[in-house]
């Protein structure tokens, strides 16, 4: 059950980390956080809604999800966590998920990651001592666009796919906070801004047409980047392109 997945939660293995660990937790705002560095400068987000935990992102392994659980149990003891969402179907971002499957939590993705998140829950797992048992996984789906709780704490997911990197990807807005949390599309570490990559002036022209109130990105890849420096990103981005 997913209310049991903090305390009795057996997960089926794989690699990220290399043992549990403990993870720091950072608030943006009231019930709403960052984990950052869950894995190798793999950033989650989740936001404490009322009649639940929903999580942002799952990457690279069993374990990582594994120390995610134990973060957000130590952080509120006894709620269930109600979804977890990856942002897309690459490994990276997908390796996490089988943890959340085998304790219950539904994943929810686009229509059409549907059938490889189904799939990762009958994959038998042999790795090291740790030998994953098959599970009938809970996916909800959505298309174009899915608002998850209300007021303060809404999240909308919002497919911006077709897109280079993935057919279907997701970004996370949140509308009280004006902040969206994207992965590989656009990434920032810091530092003096640079061009925008051809990935990143596909999520922009995107955003223009979404018209969402953004005043800061944060990457799961990075670190967070106000719109101004998404923005003078891209403009660089594009006079590079129209001087080529």
């Amino acid at each position: 059950r997913p209310e049991d997945a903090h305390e009795s939660a057996t997960f089926g293995g794989g690699g990220g980390s290399t043992g549990p660990q403990d993870l720091a937790i950072e608030t943006l705002a009231d019930n709403i956080f960052l984990i950052p560095d869950v894995s190798q400068n793999y950033n989650v987000l989740f936001v404490n809604q009322e009649d639940g935990i929903l999580v942002v992102e799952t990457p690279m392994s069993s374990r990582d999800t594994h120390d995610v659980v134990r973060a957000i149990a130590k952080q509120f003891p006894g709620k269930k966590i109600k979804g977890a969402v990856p942002t897309h179907h690459h490994f990276d971002h997908s390796g996490g998920l089988y943890g959340y499957m085998e304790v219950g939590v539904p994943i929810i993705t686009t229509e059409g990651n549907a059938d490889f998140v189904r799939d990762i829950g009958v994959v038998i797992r042999n790795i090291g001592q740790n030998r994953g048992v098959v599970v009938d996984a809970r996916v909800e789906t959505f298309s174009g666009a899915h608002t998850i709780g209300s007021g303060t704490l809404e999240v909308q997911l919002i497919d911006v796919g077709p897109h280079p990197h993935a057919d279907e990807i997701i970004i996370s807005y949140i509308p009280s906070i004006k902040t969206v949390f994207v992965a590989d599309i656009f990434n920032y570490r810091g530092g003096a801004v640079r061009a925008a990559s051809a990935y990143q002036l596909a999520l922009a022209d995107k955003l223009e047409e979404l018209q969402l109130d953004v005043e800061a990105f944060i990457p799961v890849h990075g670190v967070r980047a106000t719109a101004d420096q998404f923005w003078e990103s891209v403009r660089q981005g594009r006079a590079a392109q129209n001087n080529n």
